[in-house]
């Protein structure tokens, strides 16, 4: 980014129009390495990001409250047309997976990296340069999704196992052992309550770019979910793809995905 002249810690860009820009100054940089490269590393096949984007302009992809799908609506169009335009441009790759983005940003084949708060760690120890982080910008609306893992208890273990994943959970849970769990990851802590442990609050302070991701708390909002959102995902990734392929229009794309929503919140 120092290259392309962005002072990334100095003008955060708290607009996607500020990611075209930074984006397109870092694409016209004259490389050496052979290998693929574009500047920001957004997978396809991860419902956290367009679900993010629409928050982002001022929507929702789901009610919150009913589960209704909006999938049309204006704001889920203006999302997709928001990553249609990042692929069309050559500032992200049209088929870009989880599995890689990762190891792509690593090698340096990735200057910015749509990504989770639980890899900071990770990431910041698999590589030789400096990594800063922003808020995610956003069209209308400073909006961040953020959600995690689950803790389970199997109903078919002994009654010994169940107490003894109980205990776990519980201790698990508590603030100190939460704050360590998410000062090894970057994970946020799940009380707003362990925001305030004094090892955590330690933590804070040695690391200005996880004070950034914490204070996107402001904005956030929990993770898009309905109880039939598990087999609406794939048909989601196809709308995503058939845009960024061309094959169909985003408003195309979303409203043959509102239908399919539909159907499957009718059988409920």
């Amino acid at each position: 980014m120092k290259r392309a002249g962005i002072d990334g810690l100095g003008k955060v860009p708290l607009k996607w129009e500020d990611i075209f820009e930074y984006a397109s100054a870092i694409g016209r940089i004259k490389r050496s390495d052979p290998d693929p490269f574009f500047p920001i590393g957004l997978p396809i096949n991860e419902n956290w990001f367009f679900s993010s984007f629409t928050r982002q302009a001022g929507g929702r992809s789901i009610n919150d409250d009913d589960f209704t799908p909006r999938f049309s609506s204006p704001e889920c169009i203006e999302a997709l047309n928001f990553w249609v335009r990042l692929c069309k441009k050559g500032l992200a790759k049209p088929d870009e997976l989880w599995s890689h983005v990762v190891q792509d940003f690593i090698r340096g084949q990735r200057a910015m990296l749509y990504y989770t708060s639980g890899g900071y760690t990770f990431l910041t120890k698999s590589v030789d340069f400096e990594v800063g982080v922003w808020p995610l910008p956003s069209l209308t609306t400073p909006a961040v999704e953020i959600g995690g893992a689950n803790f389970v208890i199997l109903a078919n273990s002994s009654q010994a196992q169940q107490k003894a994943a109980w205990q776990f959970i519980n201790w698990f849970t508590q603030p100190e052992q939460n704050a360590e769990w998410t000062m090894a990851t970057g994970y946020l802590p799940i009380h707003h309550q362990d925001f305030q442990s004094p090892s955590y609050k330690e933590y804070i302070t040695s690391q200005p770019s996880m004070e950034i991701i914490t204070s996107q708390r402001d904005h956030a909002y929990p993770h898009t979910s309905a109880p039939y959102y598990g087999n609406l995902l794939p048909h989601l990734f196809d709308a995503i793809s058939e845009s960024i392929r061309g094959d169909r229009t985003p408003e195309d794309s979303l409203t043959k995905l509102q239908e399919t929503a539909l159907q499957l919140a009718s059988r409920l």
